[in-house]
């Protein structure tokens, strides 16, 4: 179930649901991936073929014919440093799809996450204004010996610390980006 389902969107708000999303990943990085792991299964395939011909090389009892020779064992060896070298390319190659699509990312988000943030700020100073609104008037009631009865002016000044406690929180977490613009 998604937010929309359950919360019909205003205008105000509906444009960071829209803009902030995580976009999938290319298809490009789920093929590196695909490589890498192909390229590992490979490189355990010859590890094994080594380790099993080391393996009958070592049984070898003396005075038998040898099911492998020691050269054929190198022969293995050497297979095995190729096959190590795919894997590290195939693994870099990947992780560099992976670290440029969150890359762009990051610096598609920063311009929504910076509006996002702005209008969290700028409504957290509207709700505390509105609620200052109501603790005034409930202590000008009390004082004029005006019973109200209004909860909800009862509890606005506890919101109201609850509000400015949040709007330090915002304050004190302003996005960061850390140079992660792309340049197109």
């Amino acid at each position: 179930m998604t937010l929309t389902e359950i919360v019909e969107p205003s205008d105000g708000w509906y444009s960071f649901f829209k803009d902030l999303r995580i976009p999938d990943e290319p298809a490009s990085i789920a093929e590196a991936h695909d490589a890498l792991t192909a390229a590992t299964a490979s490189r355990e395939a010859a590890a094994k073929r080594l380790e099993d011909a080391q393996r009958a090389l070592a049984s070898t009892k003396f005075g038998q014919a040898p099911v492998i020779t020691h050269r054929e064992v190198d022969e293995l060896g050497e297979c095995l440093a190729p096959a190590i070298e795919a894997e590290k390319a195939a693994k870099t190659e990947r992780d560099k799809r992976r670290a440029d699509y969150v890359a762009a990312t990051k610096a598609d988000l920063e311009d929504p996450l910076t509006r996002y943030h702005e209008a969290l700020a700028s409504r957290l100073v509207d709700i505390r204004d509105l609620l200052l609104v109501g603790a005034v008037f409930n202590q000008t009631s009390k004082a004029s010996r005006v019973p109200l009865n209004s909860k909800l002016l009862e509890i606005t000044p506890h919101v109201l610390t609850l509000i400015k406690e949040a709007e330090k929180l915002v304050g004190a977490v302003k996005p960061k980006f850390n140079n992660t613009s792309r340049k197109d």
